[in-house]
């Protein structure tokens, strides 16, 4: 039966496919179902990471920082 889904091949080690052998079993899923919910949570989990390197170098590179007050008085002309 074809699948509208793309499909790639993954070798495992002997440790890694026990682990998700187990995984899959108790939680009564396909392994190709587990290793891709655990693969876009591997994504999900790099992309945060990814944008919090960035923010961060926003952060140290940021010139001033305002207070609350400050920038409401800033925006009424005070």
């Amino acid at each position: 039966m074809a699948t509208i889904n793309p499909r790639i091949n993954v070798t495992l080690g002997a440790e890694a496919l026990d682990v998700l052998t187990w995984l899959a079993g108790k939680e009564k899923k396909s392994l190709s179902a587990k290793a891709g919910e655990l693969i876009s949570i591997a994504l999900e989990m790099e992309e945060d990471w990814r944008d919090s390197r960035i923010a961060d170098e926003r952060l140290a590179t940021a010139k001033k920082y305002y207070s609350h007050e400050e920038a409401w008085a800033s925006l009424s002309g005070k």
